[in-house]
């Protein structure tokens, strides 16, 4: 994993009217793993440098208000809103001061942090020109930002100002937070909600402190990072746990690893690359032909034929961010229980992307939900279905120098997948 460091050195606020932004004028520098994210191009000047002046007050106000959603909620797939990105983007804290897009949010098991470069001056003195991508520890990241804060707000414990008590009195009630109080809080911010300043967080307590508890934590990990509508969060939630609950002595699904998956492969640098990879794999090895992929075959040659539950498909009331569920049966075979409303070439989609749940060990100690989620596990089994059923080389080649609409509905019929699939394909084919 790797590192988050901000280097914030006093220098003297000649002229700033605001105490608490007077109190810590700075020179802020941010690295991750060593190297500066805070590289600035000066306007009048054209030099660069490696740091920025401001206040630090306006830095530790941004990580206090989004502390919990830095920390615990993902990033959705595709586009991010506006909403998420001022949670997450540093930008959001800029008020006048040059700070980086700066973004940081949960992804599984780590932090992920990424930057990017200003796209011009406009009226900014400076711009941003790095850019880059890390993964780190949730202990590490969570420590370095207490430390920002509990450092900028020494620096204003002796001055009286509303806006620094009322910075003081947030950051107590979230480093106080302990037990359900502070699982609320988690659990709150993975959908995207603040449980101390939502009006409504009644109405997501009970069964974020209840009804949730109710599957294992990585199916729970599953549902909370899945996008799930407001009004869909408890039937969706209560309807998986009834499904794994089965209404008998045995589940309908448990964890587990079945024969002939490969574990976990190297970490790759992208989600994308690692379920490229593997798709490439396992077409090598047991479809090692072109066009169209028959997937019960493919399952045929794993031992896994007969994965798709029919007789579960009653997931009506479930959020259509949730695909499918995907685990062991009681009698030790890989299963999906998939939605009914989803058919065809979607569902081709979706068994591809179950797959890789399998084939991969994500099963291991829980099901898992194939969702919509922006999650790496779910990003790479994404990957990993488009280029199992649309090989992008092999997509490109036959696309040629046309890919208007027409020669893409004919590619897609070809290869039995959705239009979107071989956009998707020629797009990072570089067409």
């Amino acid at each position: 994993m790797g590192s988050l460091t901000f280097r914030i050195e006093w220098e003297a606020g000649d002229g700033v009217r605001h105490p608490a932004l007077a109190a810590t004028w700075a020179r802020i520098e941010i690295l991750v793993n060593g190297h500066p994210v805070t590289v600035v191009r000066d306007k009048r000047t054209g030099g660069t440098r490696t740091g920025v002046y401001g206040p630090a007050f306006v830095l530790a106000e941004w990580i206090v208000r989004n502390f919990e959603f830095l920390l615990n909620e993902s990033a959705p797939a595709g586009r991010v809103g506006t909403e998420w990105a001022q949670r997450h983007s540093l930008l959001a804290a800029r008020e006048g001061t040059s700070l980086p897009d700066l973004r940081l949010w949960r992804d599984d098991g780590s932090v992920a942090v990424q930057w990017k470069p200003t796209l011009d001056f406009g009226s900014r003195p400076v711009v941003f020109v790095g850019s880059g991508e890390a993964r780190l520890g949730p202990r590490d990241a969570s420590s370095e930002l207490v430390s920002v804060v509990d450092l900028v707000l020494d620096r204003v414990r002796d001055i009286e100002h509303p806006e620094i008590q009322a910075l003081n009195a947030d950051w107590e009630a979230i480093t106080s937070a302990v037990g359900d109080e502070k699982k609320l809080l988690d659990r709150a911010a993975r959908i995207g909600v603040d449980a101390y300043d939502d009006p409504n967080i009644d109405r997501f307590e009970a069964i974020l402190l209840g009804g949730i508890d109710e599957v294992p934590d990585s199916t729970r990990d599953d549902l909370l990072d899945a996008g799930l509508a407001p009004d869909r969060l408890a039937p969706t939630i209560g309807l998986v746990a009834d499904t794994l609950r089965n209404g008998r002595a045995k589940p309908a699904l448990t964890g587990g690893v079945p024969r002939n998956s490969i574990g976990q492969p190297p970490p790759a640098a992208r989600a994308y690359e690692q379920g490229y990879g593997v798709a490439k794999n396992l077409r090598a090895q047991v479809q090692p032909i072109r066009g169209a992929v028959d997937l019960n075959a493919v399952e045929g040659e794993l031992g896994w034929s007969g994965l798709l539950d029919e007789s579960k498909r009653n997931w009506t009331d479930v959020d259509t961010n949730v695909k499918a569920l995907v685990g062991m049966s009681p009698d030790g075979f890989p299963r999906i229980i998939a939605d009914p409303r989803r058919s065809g070439r979607h569902d081709r989609f979706v068994r591809a992307r179950s797959l890789y749940f399998l084939l991969v060990g994500a099963t291991e100690s829980a099901p898992r939900l194939v969702t919509s989620g922006g999650t790496w596990l779910q990003a790479s089994s994404r990957a990993f279905a488009a280029e199992l059923l649309a090989p992008a080389e092999e997509v490109l080649a036959k696309a040629g120098r046309k890919s208007d609409e027409e020669r893409i509905d004919e590619l897609a019929d070809e290869f039995n997948v959705s239009p979107w699939v071989i956009t998707h394909q020629l797009e990072n084919a570089g067409h």
